[in-house]
């Protein structure tokens, strides 16, 4: 029916507004990549965009001597900065983890959880501190991403959110942001996208016709 139809495409044009301002952010995390050499002053840049558009916390980990090594780590809230941090250091070094950052870094693929029970803290880590420290975080869903470069895995990029459930479409955002080359491409194609949501119109959903606000 005609209201069903308005729903549709309100919900495609929120989807593509959503992406559009994906893109725009993967696009300022493009123009931060550009402007400095230094990894810990870029990859600082890069959490702070991420806790400023896209999730409540940011943690880059670099791959090292067989074990990762905390960089960065941002919040939303400066208050609870050291609790994401100490939860971030309290993970133990586990090549072998069935869930977490080195089981991406084992396997170089990311991992969606949504939700963060609490079998899959204790799966990550026995220790009380860290189901206290998630806890306090109140971490709903995660998002765990390897960093790539020249064809290894240099590290990973973990997000975390306290008020939202992850999907797949913030999976292969979170991809995206974790790949340089992707940014470049997104900082390129972003004139065009813009022009192209502007316009955006579902062909399959109808628009509505002699239906008034107040009649939905």
């Amino acid at each position: 029916d005609v209201c069903t139809q308005t729903v549709l495409r309100l919900r495609a044009e929120a989807s593509s507004e959503k992406r559009l301002r994906q893109i725009e952010f993967l696009s300022a995390a493009s123009e931060q990549l550009a402007r400095s050499l230094d990894r810990r002053a870029t990859m600082t840049s890069v959490t702070e965009l991420a806790v400023a558009s896209f999730a409540d916390w940011c943690a880059v980990r670099l791959f090292d001597d067989s074990r990762l090594h905390s960089l960065v780590v941002a919040h939303a809230d400066p208050d609870l900065a050291g609790s994401a941090h100490r939860l971030i250091s309290r993970l133990p070094v586990d090549l072998d983890a069935a869930a977490g950052s080195y089981r991406v870094v084992r396997t170089g693929q990311s991992q969606l959880y949504s939700p963060v029970t609490p079998e899959l803290i204790r799966t990550v880590s026995p220790d009380p501190e860290v189901a206290d420290l998630a806890q306090r975080l109140d971490l709903r869903s995660a998002i765990v991403v390897p960093l790539v470069a020249r064809g290894r895995i240099t590290g990973t990029m973990t997000m975390g959110s306290s008020t939202r459930l992850f999907t797949d479409e913030d999976l292969t955002f979170a991809e995206d942001l974790a790949r340089p080359g992707r940014l470049a491409e997104f900082s390129d194609g972003l004139p065009e996208l813009r022009a192209l949501v502007a316009r955006y119109t579902p062909e399959d959903v109808a628009e509505p016709t002699g239906l008034a606000p107040e009649d939905m």
